[in-house]
């Protein structure tokens, strides 16, 4: 087989990959959007103004989260994760996994659980201002301007706080991506040490 079509065989691999990790991705969205959008929903329908508060400032901390996990995994080297495993450091292998597949865990965790979480902000959002309007009927002509303001209030939250964290995932990627390779390992051995069981 000359180079040429080596090459060809090997492009066309990749790119069913690739299209089963689109479709893959596409189901795991839907379902983590209508498993969210239900506990979002639960936990706001009868909550007070505090709490759709707590509730939208934890959705901005997480969003800030795992777009700082996408951006370190995107950023991260290779060799200090192969030293490290080789002296058999904790986490350290799940960390090279993590770098080789990073488009798909940038993918996952800006993409899906950033778009998602956008949109359950939006519904936080809404639900503060009706806890706002419901406290003082004297606000009821302004409902218009005290919506706008919670939601550019809340897309600033999101937007600031990812732009701080994409900062700290870049200087910081080596012991991020470490620091995530070890939560991961341990999820994996406890998954192992209950099958076990």
């Amino acid at each position: 087989m000359s180079r040429n079509a080596k090459k060809i065989k090997k492009e066309r691999k990749r790119n069913t990959i690739f299209t089963r990790w689109a479709f893959i991705i596409s189901i795991w969205t839907f379902f983590t959007a209508v498993g969210i959008s239900m506990i979002s929903d639960l936990l706001l329908r009868e909550s007070t103004l505090l709490i759709a508060l707590i509730i939208l400032l934890c959705i901005v901390i997480i969003g800030a989260v795992a777009d700082i996990i996408a951006v370190a995994i995107t950023a991260a080297e290779l060799s200090p994760f192969n030293s490290m495993a080789a002296k058999k450091v904790y986490g350290a292998r799940k960390g090279i996994q993590m770098i080789q597949n990073a488009e798909k865990y940038a993918n996952f965790f800006s993409d899906v659980v950033g778009d998602v979480l956008g949109y359950v902000a939006g519904f936080a959002g809404a639900t503060v201002v009706v806890r706002i309007i419901s406290l003082n009927d004297q606000l009821t002509p302004y409902e218009s301007i005290v919506s706008v303001l919670v939601a550019g209030l809340s897309s600033a939250g999101i937007v600031g706080s990812k732009a701080i964290g994409k900062n700290i995932a870049i200087h910081n990627s080596t012991k991020i991506v470490l620091w995530f390779g070890k939560v991961m390992t341990f999820l994996s051995d406890w998954k192992l040490k209950n099958k076990k069981r």
